[in-house]
């Protein structure tokens, strides 16, 4: 599957400002919510995965955004600026409201392109084997004048049933096949499939969804969805195919490693978060005053 270079406007990069300097931590993505009556109006919000935010981790201040004149500009973070969380504190997401400048060069995704859980781990739908992309940060080559993010390609590994252990405790994600790097946290992740894979009229027909906007064709009988974002890469020790079980600290110590696998926050976690009552009776608000 070839991705358009439309698609990778969807992604923007994260880091620290200070001293006149921009370091690059991580990607972020914006998504919009239709307002209730007028659909051609949205409410916008900037989502990335959560780490990247804790000042006790990435501690990112700002974001970095094309500008239709073919260049960039930082943004800086109000400090005030407000967070929202997901209830569950291990879920790895968190968003913000953000007012979208005319001169900003980017893609919004739709919220209607987020997954419904209903349609994954079934066979006729979207399931292990699966294809999957990522688009977001690599911090060896991010690019001087613009964002260049890139496109890394795989397949969904497991769509647990049960939490995933990992250094943060235990989680509910997905797992791809797709090697997340430095950078790649909070990166958007969408599965594609052509009509042959799946049977799209029963999708939407199960949701109760006519006109889904959101998942729309990539090119003619192919089709992409937000499955979720990277939440960052599934660690294993060395030696622990042989060596399954590491309780003691001598197996503590010993080198983690990239398995190649990618843990995935749902998408669904993210609507978690818009539809909490905060967020909606914001939303309420900003129409009214329209």
């Amino acid at each position: 599957m070839k991705v358009k270079a439309e698609t990778l406007k969807c992604a923007v990069f994260l880091g620290i400002e200070a001293d006149d300097k921009f370091g690059l931590v991580g990607t972020g993505f914006f998504l919009g919510v239709p307002y209730e009556k007028d659909k051609t109006q949205q409410h916008t919000y900037l989502v990335t995965a959560k780490h990247n935010i804790d000042p006790g981790r990435g501690g990112c201040n700002a974001f970095r955004v094309n500008t239709k004149d073919g260049k960039s500009k930082v943004i800086q973070f109000p400090v005030s600026q407000r967070w929202y969380e997901h209830p569950t504190e291990t879920v790895d997401a968190c968003l913000c409201s953000i007012e979208i400048e005319e001169d900003w060069d980017i893609l919004i995704l739709p919220f209607e392109m987020i997954t419904p859980t209903g349609m994954l781990g079934n066979d006729q739908w979207i399931t292990n084997g699966s294809d999957v992309f990522i688009t977001g940060l690599f911090v060896n080559m991010p690019g001087e004048t613009r964002n260049r993010p890139i496109v890394r390609k795989g397949s969904i590994a497991m769509i647990p049933a049960e939490k995933i252990n990992t250094p943060i405790g235990e989680i509910e994600a997905y797992l791809v096949e797709v090697r997340s790097v430095s950078g790649l946290s909070g990166s958007p992740v969408f599965w594609y499939a052509s009509s042959d894979d799946l049977d799209m009229t029963a999708v939407f027909e199960s949701q109760g969804v006519h006109s889904p906007r959101g998942i729309k064709p990539v090119i003619r009988q192919q089709y992409w969805g937000l499955l979720g974002l990277i939440q960052g890469h599934f660690p294993v020790t060395e030696d622990q195919d042989r060596e399954p079980h590491h309780d003691n600290e001598k197996d503590q110590k010993k080198k983690i490693i990239n398995a190649g696998i990618a843990a995935v926050t749902p998408a669904s976690k993210v609507r978690d978060i818009l539809d909490c009552d905060e967020l909606s009776t914001q939303r309420d608000q900003d129409e009214a005053g329209h």
